[in-house]
C-alpha cells in the first residue's frame, strides 16, 4: 500500500513539473486555441464602445478589453464553449478595486489565495479529468485537450474563464454564462443582446426592459399576437376556432387624431362578428366607475376617461396600441345594479374569456387605482448588466450584456395571483398579456414570451386551460378538477358567498368534457371520492351566510386538498343528490340549499378535540385512535387497541372544546378502505337534530392502518360488524 502512495505522490510531482513547463510553452503562444474556444480579435476603440452604452449598462476600461468571438456555427449545434479572460490575477484585483462589476464578483480576495494552493490544484485536476463525465459539468470541457488547456490555465497567472451554455430543453434552452476560476464558479449570468445590436441576429435573448410603453415593446406585443392568431408554426397548439359569440356589451375604442381615442359602451348587433380583448385585474374594493342603469345611455355615446381609474385607462391604452377596437371590462360592461344582468353576464364568462382574442392581465396592480404601465421594478444594484464586446460569426462587431440576477428573478406572487375571481379569467383565456412587476409576458397554449430577461424565470403565471381536455380520461378530468380547486381555494375572496360563483366559468367549461351533473363544487360520477377533501389546519370559522352544504369544499373558507390514492376505492354509494340554485340561469353558480342521500358504514364514537383522540366502542371494549404517535408506540399491552391517526377539523367552530376532558359525540362515516399504502378515511358527522334524520360534516380523519405500517399487518377493521345505513347528508 505504501509503495502505491509513494508512486501516486511521485506522479503528482512529475505532473506539476510538466505542467509548469507546458504553461511556459503556452504563454509563448506555441499552443493553438481549442476549436471550441473563441479567439481574441482586434479590440474596438474604447471610446466608440462606451458611446453605445447607456445609463442602465456598465462598461469600463477593464471589461472593454474583453472581446468574445462567437463560434462560427452559433447558435445552432453549440451547447457549451469557453472564453479565456485575458486579465491576470493582479489586473483582476485592480479592476475589482476600481468598481468593475464583472471583476468585483470574479476577484474574491479571500478565495484566490486559497485556490492558488497546490492542494486546490490537485482537486481541480481530479475534477476536470473525471473520466466518467463525457462533458465536464463544471467547465463544459469535452476532449482531453480541452481539459488539459483549462487545468494549465487555472494554475497560471491568467486563470479566469467565462463558460457559456444552454439550459435543458424543459428549461427553455436559454443561453447563460458562468465565471470560472479553478474550482470556483459564479452564479448564472443572463446572456442577452439589445434589439438594435448586431449580435441580436445570433443571440435571441433580450435584456430586461425598464420602460413598458415603448414602441419597441408594443412592436413585440403585436408580433406575438399576429403569430398566434395567424397560425405561425411555433403556435401549433393554439386554437383559433370559429364562433359566433359576441358579448352583450363591449367598450369600443374609436381612434382620433394624433394617436388619441374616444371610448364608449357598444351594444352588440345581431349577426356581427367582432374581435375583443378582455381585462383581468384586481378591483381592490368597490369602484365608483361601475356602470349602472342611470349611466348606461350616456356612456353608450361617450365614456369619459376621467371617470375611470388608472388600471382601466391603462387597459384601453394597451388595447388601442395593439390595434384592437374592442375590449370587455366587467365593471363597465355589466350593469352592476341589475342583479339579473349580473347573473346573465357572469354565466357568459366562459365564452367571453375563451373567445376573446387576448386577455390583458394587470398582474402588478393591487387595485384599479394603481395602473400597470409604470416602469418595471428592476433590481439595478444587483442586475445592472455589463456590456461585453463580441465578434459575430459573420465577422461583424457587436456586444452582449452579462448580468447577475437580482431580486426580480424570484418566483414572486403578483397581486392578481391572490384573487379568486381572477383565477378563472386567466385559466379560460386563450392568450394572456401579463403586465408583471419586472416583465411583460406573453402566454398562450404553445409558448411563453417576454419582452426581456428569461421567460422560464421571473414571476409565474397561470397557464390557459388546454384544449387537450378532450383527450383526458375520466381519471384525468378528476385530477384536473381537484388541482383546480386546490389552486383556487388558496386565493382570497372578499365575499364568501361568491365561492362557487367565482369558479363557475371553469366548471361550465369542464362540464362539456365531463358530461356529468354538477352539485355545489362536486361532480356526480366522482362524488363518493371527492367527498374526501380536508382543510388541513383551519384558520377560519364557518361563515354565517349559507354558501354550500357541509359536504362541499365550498362550505369552508380555508384552502383544501384531497387525500387520494390511485388504487383506492370509495365504499360510499350515492343514492340521490340535489341542490337549490340561487339563480336558474347559473347552474354552476351559487346555491341556497343542498343534500345527499347516501349508503355507507357509520358508527358512533367519542371525540376529544383538545387531545385529538377518538374512542370507538366495541363489543369487546373500545378502540382508541390517538393523534400522539409516540403515545401509541409506547402504550402498554399488545398495541392492538391504540392506533395512530390524523384528524383535520373543517373549521374553527366554537363547539370544539379546549377543555382536555371536553368531548363530542360523533358518528364516523367510512369513506375509503385501507390499502397497502393508505389508511382508512372517515368523516366526522354530527346529527343536525334530535331525530338524527340528517347529518352535517365537521371533520376528516385518516387512520394510519395501512398494511405496510405493521408487520404482520393489522387485522382490526374499525367498521367490522357494522351494517350499511342510509343517511341524509346536508
Amino acid at each position: 500500500m505504501m509503495s502505491i502512495v509513494n508512486t501516486s505522490f511521485g506522479c503528482i510531482i512529475i505532473l506539476f513539473v510538466s505542467c509548469s513547463w507546458l504553461l511556459t510553452w503556452l504563454r509563448r503562444g506555441r499552443v493553438t486555441a481549442s476549436k471550441h474556444r473563441p479567439i481574441l480579435g482586434t479590440p474596438e476603440p474604447l471610446a466608440s464602445f462606451n458611446n453605445r452604452s447607456n445609463a442602465l449598462l456598465h462598461s469600463c476600461e477593464h471589461c472593454a478589453k474583453i472581446l468574445i468571438k462567437l463560434p462560427i456555427n452559433f447558435p445552432s449545434g453549440i451547447e457549451y464553449w469557453r472564453y479565456h479572460i485575458p486579465q491576470s490575477i493582479e489586473e483582476a484585483r485592480q479592476a475589482a478595486a476600481s468598481g468593475c462589476l464583472l471583476f468585483q464578483d470574479l476577484y474574491k480576495a479571500r478565495d484566490i489565495p486559497i485556490l492558488n494552493r497546490w492542494e486546490c490544484h490537485i482537486s481541480t485536476f481530479q475534477s476536470v479529468f473525471q473520466p466518467s463525465e463525457k462533458i465536464h459539468t463544471f467547465t463544459g470541457c469535452q476532449t482531453w485537450y480541452e481539459r488539459a488547456t483549462y487545468f494549465l490555465a487555472s494554475i497560471g497567472d491568467q486563470p479566469f474563464f467565462i463558460r457559456f451554455g444552454r439550459m435543458q430543453p424543459d428549461a427553455g434552452r436559454s443561453l447563460y454564462a458562468r465565471l470560472l476560476y479553478s474550482s470556483w464558479k459564479s452564479f448564472e449570468l443572463d446572456v442577452t443582446a439589445r434589439d438594435d445590436d448586431r449580435a441580436a441576429d445570433f443571440i435571441l435573448e433580450r435584456p430586461l426592459k425598464y420602460e413598458v410603453t415603448s414602441n419597441e415593446t408594443f412592436k413585440h406585443v403585436r408580433t406575438w399576437l399576429t403569430n398566434c392568431v395567424d397560425g405561425h408554426p411555433l403556435h401549433a397548439k393554439c386554437s383559433n376556432a370559429q364562433h359566433d359569440f359576441v358579448p352583450t356589451r363591449l367598450i369600443e375604442i374609436r381612434p382620433q387624431q394624433h394617436g388619441s381615442f374616444r371610448p364608449r359602451i357598444y351594444h352588440r348587433r345581431q349577426g356581427e362578428r367582432l374581435q375583443w380583448a378582455t381585462l383581468s385585474y384586481c378591483w381592490g374594493g368597490d369602484q365608483a366607475c361601475k356602470t349602472k342603469k342611470s349611466k348606461l345611455d350616456s356612456r353608450s355615446h361617450h365614456l369619459p376617461l376621467v371617470e375611470l381609474p388608472r388600471t382601466l385607462q391603462d387597459a384601453l391604452v394597451v388595447a388601442h396600441r395593439m390595434g384592437l377596437s374592442y375590449i370587455w371590462i366587467d365593471a363597465l360592461c355589466i350593469i352592476q345594479d341589475d342583479p339579473e344582468d349580473v347573473v346573465r353576464e357572469i354565466a357568459q364568462m366562459p365564452e367571453i374569456y375563451k373567445y376573446g382574442i387576448c386577455t390583458i392581465s394587470a398582474s402588478r396592480a393591487k387595485s384599479s387605482e394603481e395602473g400597470f404601465l409604470q416602469p418595471h421594478g428592476i433590481d439595478l444594484p444587483h442586475h445592472k448588466p455589463t456590456l461585453i464586446r463580441v465578434k459575430c460569426p459573420d465577422g461583424s462587431s457587436g456586444s452582449v450584456c452579462l448580468a447577475y440576477r437580482g431580486g426580480e428573478y424570484t418566483y414572486a406572487v403578483e397581486p392578481i395571483h391572490k384573487r379568486s375571481w381572477c383565477f378563472q379569467e386567466r385559466v379560460l383565456s386563450q392568450r394572456i398579456l401579463d403586465f408583471n412587476t419586472t416583465q411583460l409576458r406573453w402566454t398562450c397554449a404553445s409558448l411563453t414570451e417576454v419582452d426581456g430577461g428569461k421567460a422560464i424565470l421571473g414571476n409565474r403565471t397561470d397557464r390557459p386551460l388546454s384544449e387537450s381536455l378532450v383527450d383526458f380520461s375520466r381519471e384525468g378530468l378528476d385530477d384536473y378538477w381537484q388541482a383546480t380547486v386546490i389552486a383556487y381555494t388558496r386565493r382570497d375572496l372578499t365575499f364568501a358567498g361568491d365561492k362557487l360563483l367565482a369558479l363557475s366559468a371553469i366548471a361550465t367549461e369542464l362540464a362539456r368534457h365531463y358530461e356529468d351533473d354538477y352539485f355545489a363544487g362536486l361532480w356526480r360520477h366522482s362524488m363518493s371520492c371527492q367527498l374526501s377533501w380536508h382543510a388541513g389546519r383551519p384558520k377560519y370559522r364557518r361563515v354565517e351566510t349559507y354558501v354550500a352544504p357541509s359536504w362541499s369544499w365550498a362550505s369552508v373558507r380555508d384552502p383544501v386538498t384531497w387525500d387520494t390514492s390511485p388504487n383506492a376505492q370509495s365504499v360510499l354509494e350515492i343514492v340521490h343528490c340535489e341542490v337549490q340554485l340561487a339563480y336558474s340561469q347559473a347552474p354552476f353558480g351559487s346555491v341556497t340549499d343542498g343534500y345527499i342521500i347516501l349508503r355507507g358504514y357509520m358508527r358512533t364514537a367519542t371525540w376529544f378535540p383538545d387531545k385529538g383522540d377518538v374512542d370507538i366502542p366495541t363489543e369487546s371494549g373500545s378502540l382508541t385512535i390517538r393523534r400522539d404517535r409516540e403515545a401509541v408506540e409506547t402504550s402498554e399491552g399488545d398495541g392492538r387497541t391504540d392506533f395512530w391517526g390524523w384528524i383535520y377539523e373543517d373549521t374553527l367552530d366554537s363547539d370544539s372544546s379546549k377543555d382536555v376532558h371536553g368531548k363530542v359525540e360523533i358518528h364516523l362515516l367510512k369513506v375509503r378502505s385501507r390499502t397497502e399504502k393508505k389508511g382508512t378515511l372517515c368523516l366526522f358527522l354530527r346529527p343536525t337534530d334530535e331525530t338524527r334524520t340528517s347529518y352535517q360534516r365537521i371533520a376528516f380523519m385518516e387512520i394510519c392502518d395501512a398494511r405496510y405500517r405493521y408487520d404482520p399487518p393489522i387485522e382490526t377493521d374499525f367498521f367490522e360488524g357494522v351494517d350499511l345505513q342510509t343517511i341524509k347528508f346536508i
